[in-house]
Protein backbone atom coordinates (compact mmCIF):
# COMPACT_ATOMS: atom_id res chain seq x y z
CA UNK A 1 0.00 0.00 0.00
CA UNK A 2 1.66 2.76 -1.01
CA UNK A 3 1.40 6.86 -0.20
CA UNK A 4 -0.35 7.52 -3.70
CA UNK A 5 -3.15 4.48 -2.75
CA UNK A 6 -3.49 5.92 0.57
CA UNK A 7 -4.08 10.15 -0.91
CA UNK A 8 -6.44 8.67 -3.37
CA UNK A 9 -8.58 6.45 -0.32
CA UNK A 10 -8.18 10.03 1.95
CA UNK A 11 -9.40 12.24 -0.84
CA UNK A 12 -12.37 9.84 -1.93
CA UNK A 13 -13.53 9.58 1.22
CA UNK A 14 -13.67 13.43 2.42
CA UNK A 15 -15.29 13.81 -1.01
CA UNK A 16 -18.22 11.55 0.10
CA UNK A 17 -17.95 12.90 3.51
CA UNK A 18 -18.54 16.45 1.99
CA UNK A 19 -20.80 15.31 -0.42
CA UNK A 20 -22.92 13.97 2.68
CA UNK A 21 -22.40 17.28 4.39
CA UNK A 22 -23.96 19.55 1.51
CA UNK A 23 -27.32 17.88 1.52
CA UNK A 24 -27.44 17.70 4.97
CA UNK A 25 -26.31 21.68 5.49
CA UNK A 26 -28.98 21.91 3.08
CA UNK A 27 -31.76 20.22 4.48
CA UNK A 28 -30.93 22.21 7.64
CA UNK A 29 -30.99 25.80 5.66
CA UNK A 30 -34.46 25.12 4.60
CA UNK A 31 -35.77 23.91 8.33
CA UNK A 32 -34.02 26.92 9.79
CA UNK A 33 -33.77 29.19 7.56
CA UNK A 34 -35.87 28.83 4.87
CA UNK A 35 -38.62 28.03 6.59
CA UNK A 36 -41.62 30.86 6.49
CA UNK A 37 -41.80 29.89 10.62
CA UNK A 38 -37.94 30.62 11.45
CA UNK A 39 -37.85 34.01 8.64
CA UNK A 40 -41.27 35.50 9.64
CA UNK A 41 -44.32 33.77 11.99
CA UNK A 42 -41.56 32.81 14.87
CA UNK A 43 -41.79 36.67 15.50
CA UNK A 44 -45.53 37.28 14.94
CA UNK A 45 -46.26 35.10 18.09
CA UNK A 46 -46.21 37.30 20.91
CA UNK A 47 -43.83 34.51 22.84
CA UNK A 48 -44.74 34.90 26.64
CA UNK A 49 -41.08 34.47 27.81
CA UNK A 50 -39.57 37.63 25.24
CA UNK A 51 -42.91 39.87 25.70
CA UNK A 52 -42.49 39.86 29.81
CA UNK A 53 -38.72 40.98 28.78
CA UNK A 54 -40.07 43.37 26.64
CA UNK A 55 -42.83 45.01 28.98
CA UNK A 56 -39.88 44.66 32.17
CA UNK A 57 -37.55 47.01 30.08
CA UNK A 58 -40.74 49.05 28.84
CA UNK A 59 -42.26 50.01 32.24
CA UNK A 60 -38.89 49.80 34.20
CA UNK A 61 -36.67 51.37 31.76
CA UNK A 62 -37.39 52.75 28.97
CA UNK A 63 -39.78 54.70 30.45
CA UNK A 64 -37.44 56.84 32.82
CA UNK A 65 -35.42 57.48 29.71
CA UNK A 66 -37.85 58.40 27.46
CA UNK A 67 -38.66 61.05 30.56
CA UNK A 68 -35.28 62.01 30.88
CA UNK A 69 -34.92 62.73 26.75
CA UNK A 70 -38.25 65.05 27.09
CA UNK A 71 -36.28 66.78 29.69
CA UNK A 72 -32.85 67.33 27.90
CA UNK A 73 -34.62 68.25 24.74
CA UNK A 74 -37.29 70.97 26.78
CA UNK A 75 -34.07 72.48 28.21
CA UNK A 76 -32.32 72.62 24.88
CA UNK A 77 -35.17 74.39 23.54
CA UNK A 78 -35.21 76.89 26.50
CA UNK A 79 -31.81 77.82 26.36
CA UNK A 80 -31.80 78.64 22.70
CA UNK A 81 -34.99 80.34 23.22
CA UNK A 82 -33.24 82.02 25.94
CA UNK A 83 -30.08 83.44 23.71
CA UNK A 84 -32.80 84.16 20.85
CA UNK A 85 -31.63 81.53 18.62
CA UNK A 86 -35.08 80.97 16.74
CA UNK A 87 -35.75 77.46 18.39
CA UNK A 88 -38.64 75.94 16.12
CA UNK A 89 -41.21 74.74 18.82
CA UNK A 90 -43.52 73.49 16.41
CA UNK A 91 -41.12 71.27 14.68
CA UNK A 92 -39.92 70.03 18.38
CA UNK A 93 -43.75 69.17 19.09
CA UNK A 94 -44.58 67.33 16.10
CA UNK A 95 -41.34 65.08 16.98
CA UNK A 96 -42.03 64.76 20.17
CA UNK A 97 -45.41 63.53 19.33
CA UNK A 98 -43.82 61.31 16.53
CA UNK A 99 -41.26 59.53 18.92
CA UNK A 100 -44.11 58.99 22.03
CA UNK A 101 -46.29 57.14 19.22
CA UNK A 102 -43.48 55.12 17.62
CA UNK A 103 -42.17 53.98 21.48
CA UNK A 104 -45.32 52.88 22.99
CA UNK A 105 -46.40 51.38 19.64
CA UNK A 106 -43.19 50.10 17.99
CA UNK A 107 -43.21 46.64 18.62
CA UNK A 108 -46.41 46.61 16.69
CA UNK A 109 -45.19 48.40 13.54
CA UNK A 110 -42.01 46.06 13.34
CA UNK A 111 -44.41 43.25 13.35
CA UNK A 112 -47.03 45.09 10.83
CA UNK A 113 -43.63 45.34 8.83
CA UNK A 114 -42.40 41.88 8.98
CA UNK A 115 -45.95 40.39 7.81
CA UNK A 116 -46.10 42.75 4.82
CA UNK A 117 -42.51 41.17 3.72
CA UNK A 118 -43.93 38.03 5.08
CA UNK A 119 -46.88 37.99 2.36
CA UNK A 120 -44.36 38.73 -0.48
CA UNK A 121 -41.93 35.55 0.65
CA UNK A 122 -45.07 33.58 1.49
CA UNK A 123 -45.88 33.23 -2.01
CA UNK A 124 -42.18 32.61 -3.57
CA UNK A 125 -42.30 29.87 -1.02
CA UNK A 126 -45.21 28.55 -1.97
CA UNK A 127 -43.95 28.02 -5.95
CA UNK A 128 -41.91 25.10 -5.61
CA UNK A 129 -43.64 22.11 -3.55
CA UNK A 130 -40.44 20.32 -2.13
CA UNK A 131 -37.11 22.49 -1.52
CA UNK A 132 -35.22 19.98 0.02
CA UNK A 133 -34.89 17.87 -3.12
CA UNK A 134 -34.13 21.26 -5.40
CA UNK A 135 -30.36 20.49 -5.51
CA UNK A 136 -28.14 18.55 -7.80
CA UNK A 137 -24.96 17.78 -5.99
CA UNK A 138 -23.73 15.36 -8.50
CA UNK A 139 -20.67 17.00 -9.74
CA UNK A 140 -19.16 14.08 -12.35
CA UNK A 141 -15.58 15.37 -12.82
CA UNK A 142 -12.92 12.71 -13.28
CA UNK A 143 -10.54 14.40 -11.06
CA UNK A 144 -11.21 13.82 -8.01
CA UNK A 145 -9.13 16.96 -6.46
CA UNK A 146 -11.37 19.12 -8.04
CA UNK A 147 -14.25 17.36 -7.24
CA UNK A 148 -13.73 17.94 -3.51
CA UNK A 149 -12.65 21.85 -3.82
CA UNK A 150 -16.21 22.29 -5.76
CA UNK A 151 -18.00 20.45 -3.38
CA UNK A 152 -16.56 22.01 -0.66
CA UNK A 153 -17.25 25.25 -2.55
CA UNK A 154 -21.06 24.01 -2.52
CA UNK A 155 -21.41 23.34 1.36
CA UNK A 156 -19.25 26.65 1.90
CA UNK A 157 -22.25 28.56 -0.07
CA UNK A 158 -24.87 26.79 1.62
CA UNK A 159 -23.56 27.66 5.26
CA UNK A 160 -22.34 31.08 4.78
CA UNK A 161 -26.46 31.49 3.40
CA UNK A 162 -27.37 29.49 6.98
CA UNK A 163 -25.57 31.83 8.77
CA UNK A 164 -26.96 34.94 7.29
CA UNK A 165 -30.46 33.72 8.13
CA UNK A 166 -29.56 32.56 11.29
CA UNK A 167 -27.96 35.94 12.20
CA UNK A 168 -30.82 37.76 11.05
CA UNK A 169 -32.86 36.25 13.29
CA UNK A 170 -31.14 37.16 16.32
CA UNK A 171 -30.78 40.95 14.74
CA UNK A 172 -34.46 41.10 14.00
CA UNK A 173 -34.92 40.39 17.70
CA UNK A 174 -32.19 42.98 19.48
CA UNK A 175 -34.42 45.67 16.84
CA UNK A 176 -37.33 44.84 18.23
CA UNK A 177 -35.92 45.22 21.80
CA UNK A 178 -34.13 48.57 20.80
CA UNK A 179 -36.59 50.01 19.04
CA UNK A 180 -38.03 51.94 21.52
CA UNK A 181 -34.94 53.22 22.81
CA UNK A 182 -34.29 54.28 19.15
CA UNK A 183 -37.48 56.05 18.34
CA UNK A 184 -36.53 58.71 21.64
CA UNK A 185 -33.75 59.70 19.47
CA UNK A 186 -36.54 61.72 17.44
CA UNK A 187 -36.41 64.35 19.74
CA UNK A 188 -33.01 65.26 20.72
CA UNK A 189 -31.92 67.65 17.97
CA UNK A 190 -29.69 66.21 15.07
CA UNK A 191 -30.24 62.73 15.89
CA UNK A 192 -32.84 62.28 12.83
CA UNK A 193 -30.41 60.42 10.66
CA UNK A 194 -29.19 58.15 13.37
CA UNK A 195 -32.86 56.99 13.31
CA UNK A 196 -33.22 56.52 9.77
CA UNK A 197 -30.15 54.57 9.32
CA UNK A 198 -31.62 52.19 12.44
CA UNK A 199 -35.21 51.92 10.58
CA UNK A 200 -33.14 51.38 7.67
CA UNK A 201 -31.10 48.00 8.67
CA UNK A 202 -34.46 46.72 10.02
CA UNK A 203 -36.25 46.89 6.29
CA UNK A 204 -33.49 45.67 4.61
CA UNK A 205 -33.12 42.12 7.63
CA UNK A 206 -36.89 42.04 7.06
CA UNK A 207 -36.95 41.90 3.59
CA UNK A 208 -33.52 40.27 3.05
CA UNK A 209 -35.44 36.84 2.64
CA UNK A 210 -37.75 37.62 0.18
CA UNK A 211 -35.15 38.99 -2.28
CA UNK A 212 -33.00 35.40 -1.24
CA UNK A 213 -36.04 33.19 -1.67
CA UNK A 214 -36.79 34.58 -5.30
CA UNK A 215 -33.40 33.64 -6.23
CA UNK A 216 -33.38 30.53 -4.91
CA UNK A 217 -36.21 29.44 -6.32
CA UNK A 218 -34.14 29.89 -10.54
CA UNK A 219 -32.36 26.83 -8.49
CA UNK A 220 -35.16 24.65 -10.05
CA UNK A 221 -34.55 25.63 -13.83
CA UNK A 222 -30.62 24.53 -13.24
CA UNK A 223 -30.95 20.78 -11.46
CA UNK A 224 -29.06 19.73 -14.32
CA UNK A 225 -25.74 22.26 -13.36
CA UNK A 226 -24.50 22.24 -9.82
CA UNK A 227 -22.35 24.91 -10.60
CA UNK A 228 -24.74 26.93 -11.61
CA UNK A 229 -26.60 26.20 -8.63
CA UNK A 230 -23.39 26.95 -6.25
CA UNK A 231 -23.33 30.37 -8.26
CA UNK A 232 -27.19 31.06 -7.44
CA UNK A 233 -26.73 30.13 -3.78
CA UNK A 234 -23.88 32.83 -3.31
CA UNK A 235 -25.71 35.67 -5.21
CA UNK A 236 -28.58 35.20 -2.79
CA UNK A 237 -26.34 34.85 0.16
CA UNK A 238 -24.39 38.53 -1.03
CA UNK A 239 -26.70 40.40 -3.86
CA UNK A 240 -29.75 40.99 -1.44
CA UNK A 241 -27.39 43.41 0.67
CA UNK A 242 -26.16 45.14 -1.87
CA UNK A 243 -29.45 45.61 -3.65
CA UNK A 244 -31.23 46.72 -0.61
CA UNK A 245 -28.16 49.50 0.20
CA UNK A 246 -28.74 50.84 -3.69
CA UNK A 247 -32.46 51.00 -3.46
CA UNK A 248 -31.66 52.72 -0.22
CA UNK A 249 -29.55 55.21 -1.76
CA UNK A 250 -32.15 55.65 -4.66
CA UNK A 251 -34.88 56.04 -2.38
CA UNK A 252 -32.81 58.87 -0.79
CA UNK A 253 -31.59 60.88 -3.41
CA UNK A 254 -34.80 60.81 -4.45
CA UNK A 255 -36.55 62.21 -1.15
CA UNK A 256 -33.74 64.97 -1.69
CA UNK A 257 -35.07 65.88 -5.72
CA UNK A 258 -38.57 66.15 -4.48
CA UNK A 259 -37.35 68.06 -1.29
CA UNK A 260 -35.67 69.98 -3.58
CA UNK A 261 -38.60 70.77 -6.15
CA UNK A 262 -40.71 71.96 -3.19
CA UNK A 263 -38.17 74.54 -2.05
CA UNK A 264 -37.51 76.01 -5.44
CA UNK A 265 -40.87 76.38 -6.25
CA UNK A 266 -43.07 78.55 -4.63
CA UNK A 267 -47.03 79.67 -4.69
CA UNK A 268 -47.53 82.88 -6.95
CA UNK A 269 -49.89 84.31 -4.49
CA UNK A 270 -48.43 85.50 -1.52
CA UNK A 271 -44.48 83.77 -2.26
CA UNK A 272 -45.55 80.72 -0.16
CA UNK A 273 -42.96 78.32 -0.11
CA UNK A 274 -45.00 74.48 0.45
CA UNK A 275 -41.20 73.43 1.08
CA UNK A 276 -40.83 75.55 4.10
CA UNK A 277 -44.53 74.76 5.37
CA UNK A 278 -43.93 71.27 5.28
CA UNK A 279 -41.51 71.35 6.70
CA UNK A 280 -42.42 73.45 9.82
CA UNK A 281 -41.10 76.59 8.84
CA UNK A 282 -37.59 75.28 8.61
CA UNK A 283 -35.57 75.32 5.35
CA UNK A 284 -35.57 71.94 3.14
CA UNK A 285 -31.88 72.53 2.56
CA UNK A 286 -30.67 72.54 6.31
CA UNK A 287 -33.83 69.94 7.11
CA UNK A 288 -32.19 67.30 4.04
CA UNK A 289 -28.35 68.51 5.88
CA UNK A 290 -29.25 67.58 8.93
CA UNK A 291 -30.74 64.24 8.52
CA UNK A 292 -28.55 62.57 5.53
CA UNK A 293 -25.56 64.89 5.77
CA UNK A 294 -23.80 67.06 3.18
CA UNK A 295 -22.85 63.93 0.99
CA UNK A 296 -26.59 63.39 -0.10
CA UNK A 297 -26.60 67.13 -1.42
CA UNK A 298 -22.70 66.23 -3.43
CA UNK A 299 -24.43 62.81 -4.35
CA UNK A 300 -27.31 64.65 -5.98
CA UNK A 301 -25.41 67.56 -7.48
Amino acid sequence: MNAEYIIKIFINSLYSLINYSVTASWDILVKYGLSPYYSYTQFFNQNKGFMGFYNILISNIYIYVFSTAVIISALILFIKSSFDLNPDFRRYMVKAFSAFLLFWNSYYVAIYILKISYAFYIYIYRLNANWYNILNVSININNKLLSFLFTGSYLFSILLLFTIFIVRQALIIFFIIFMPMVSLLIIVPGTEKYVFKFIRMFFELVFFPFFSISMLYTLSFFSDDPFMQIGIIYVSALAPVYLMTEMFQLFRTGIYAIGEAAYINTIDTGSINPGYILNSGMSVDKTLDDQFGDETRLKFN
